[in-house]
């Protein structure tokens, strides 16, 4: 782009930055003037309110002053029509009556005697305790209808006063108060606004936006002449009822062109002689900007020697000097540091192919990713593990299935506080399940985050582990579990959560014999038959251990007395029609037991056990060690 463009730029900113200023100030300014407008209406409205609250109190006052005084007098109605002449003089008090419970007026100042208020709501209301108010209005004049029971020495109603406050007065008194020109206050109950002289309905767009419930509001709304108003209300406390002033916004609109005729006037004469400096100052900076224009298209096509020669720089307006001879220096200091970043891309080239050799020849799966799932880089293992030969093909996180909203949770929680993560999960491939610890971490490429992950393989550490598990709580020889494993189940059976608990503990008989008669093969060959027939006698919920060379016990969760007696009866079963096999060696096992309700003592439970089951081998021993000895001369025999 040439300079006089430039400088046509420069001058069409300088006309539309004014203009663009001036509309905000414009803006701002009338926004000012109708927040200060709607204030004011705020404000004289409140005051009307307070005003209008003291207005009624005074008759809301009145009227318990007069069922106070007519309670006192007993329904005495000359009494009363005495009291009624007394506190008429008021000239809004229109009209004053007392209603006996049927509903007939007994006492009234003016108007026809014993008229029917039967279907007034405010004496169906007063004569059930309730004091209320209305209003209502006929083609000239708003009365206020205020009603209130009497109570006689019985604290029962004995009658209803009703007073009719007429409200010519009230609407001047509100306007006196008016400080904004054009604007109009009234009072409304439900849809009805109510003036000084009548009554009318409000337009029905204004009805809609105001929420009575709320206690106040400001609105806008179209008038039927078209002009748009603005209406702050507020409601009186304890009554249906609410005062409004609204004020016309052709009013906040004059009040505006007045304010901004003077910041226009004074604005203009700045802005002219502004613009008048801004030209002269341009057209003597033509000629240098130009000339480093040139100067400055040269380093942009790459040539970074060029230098301004000296004696250019002795005949530059003085001005202009300090500008060139800053140039030859950005022009040395852009040659410099262009060679330096080529000498450092050049090795940053070889140190990526040497980090990239390295990641390719190590065995963990590596990759790394964008938050959106998107691969940038994958190594050989990790391509090779998930059959991946295309990255762009696939989301890092679909890759990971069902554990996918775990790394995503995961990846998210990382910060430069905490910048990296582990997690273990496992994966099938091939029905082989194999693990993996996965180690993620945030890094920072060119200001761009992304995420690396490397996963090691402790497929072979599980196992080991599993197996260091299982011996840990199984013995060697049955498979059933050790003692070690019975004590933690004991423990926490003991607690009752599992009540009834049972306990049995068996001993097999003439174990020793055996082993002295036939050896110990033989001997382990009868605990394993011992194990495989306990095994398949009780439930599986229960636990089977193996808790000495002889003895075995089984934990019943949930077990009762007649439960562990059926499953004992079982086991009998099941050794007797094992024991029918004349081949093999004689299966005989002492039983005892015990069962607890609720939380038990451990080492009571295991005593009571181990003594009944001492009780069993006593009461079959000598014939068990008969048929033993019998099996033992048959295997001899053979």
């Amino acid at each position: 782009m040439s300079i006089k463009n430039y400088l046509k730029i420069i001058i069409i900113f300088l006309i539309i930055t004014p203009l663009i200023i001036l509309t905000l100030v414009g803006i701002n300014l009338y926004n000012e003037t109708r927040n200060r407008t709607i204030n004011e209406l705020i404000q004289e409205t409140t005051l009307k309110q307070f005003t209008l609250q003291n207005y009624l109190k005074k008759y809301t006052n009145l009227l318990n002053i007069l069922s106070a005084n007519i309670s006192l007098l007993n329904n005495n109605y000359e009494r009363i029509n005495y009291l009624f002449r007394e506190v008429s003089t008021d000239d809004e008090i229109e009209n004053l009556f007392f209603i006996d419970p049927n509903g007939y007026s007994m006492v009234e100042i003016s108007g026809p005697h014993h008229v029917s208020f039967k279907n007034n709501s405010l004496f169906k209301k007063a004569i059930k305790g309730n004091e209320d108010f209305l209003i209502q209005t006929d083609n000239l004049n708003s009365y206020l209808y205020l009603s209130k029971p009497v109570y006689n020495n019985s604290n029962q109603i004995s009658g209803v006063v009703m007073a009719i406050i007429k409200l010519t007065k009230l609407e001047g008194l509100l306007n006196v108060q008016n400080s904004i020109a054009n604007r109009y206050t009234f009072l409304f109950s439900n849809n009805l606004a109510i003036l000084s002289t009548k009554a009318k309905k409000i337009p029905e767009d204004l009805y809609k936006k105001i929420n009575f419930a709320s206690g106040y509001g400001l609105v806008t709304y179209r008038s039927d002449s078209g002009n748009n108003l603005i209406v702050f209300w507020k409601k009186i406390p304890n009554l249906n009822l609410a005062i409004a002033s609204q004020v016309d916004e052709g009013y906040i609109l004059r009040e505006f062109v007045q304010d901004f005729a003077i910041i226009l006037f004074t604005f203009l004469i700045i802005f002219i002689t502004s613009l008048i400096i801004s030209i002269i100052t341009i057209k003597k900076l033509n000629e240098p900007i130009i000339f480093l224009q040139n100067l400055s298209q040269q380093i942009k096509d790459g040539n970074y020697k060029i230098r301004v020669d000296k004696n250019i720089i002795d005949n530059s307006p003085e001005e202009f000097k300090p500008l060139l001879m800053l140039y030859n220096q950005m022009s040395s200091s852009i040659e410099n540091y262009v060679s330096m970043l080529n000498e450092r891309t050049e090795a940053l080239e070889k140190s990526e192919a040497r980090y990239r050799a390295v990641v390719e020849d190590q065995t963990d799966l590596l990759c790394r990713f964008t938050l959106d799932g998107t691969i940038s880089f994958a190594n050989e293992e990790f391509k090779k593990f998930f059959g991946i030969e295309n990255l762009k093909e696939y989301n890092f996180f679909d890759i990971f299935g069902i554990n996918k909203d775990n790394i995503k949770g995961l990846i998210e929680s990382l910060s430069v506080e905490n910048p990296y993560k582990n997690i273990e999960l496992s994966f099938e491939k091939n029905n082989i399940k194999r693990y993996f610890d996965w180690t993620f971490r945030i890094i920072y490429k060119d200001d761009v985050r992304e995420f690396q992950c490397t996963g090691h393989d402790i497929s072979e550490i599980k196992r080991l582990e599993e197996e260091l598990r299982y011996q840990s709580f199984h013995d060697s020889l049955t498979g059933l579990f050790n003692r070690g494993y019975f004590e933690e189940e004991l423990e926490k059976l003991s607690s009752g959560r599992f009540s009834p608990t049972s306990l049995i503990i068996l001993d097999l008989d003439n174990l020793k014999l055996i082993n002295d008669k036939l050896g110990h093969e033989k001997g382990d060959l009868l605990i394993k038959k011992a194990a495989k027939i306990l095994c398949s006698s009780f439930r599986n919920t229960d636990t089977v251990a193996r808790i000495g060379g002889d003895e075995f016990a089984v934990l019943l969760p949930f077990c009762t007395k007649e439960c562990v007696k059926d499953l004992i009866k079982r086991l009998k079963e099941n050794i007797i029609k094992a024991n029918k096999e004349e081949s093999d060696l004689y299966l005989s096992i002492s039983i005892g037991y015990s069962t607890k309700e609720g939380p038990f003592n451990k080492i009571e439970i295991f005593r009571e056990a181990d003594s009944n089951m001492y009780l069993d081998k006593h009461h079959h021993h000598e014939q068990s060690k008969e048929i033993t000895i019998k099996r033992i001369e048959e295997f001899k025999n053979k």
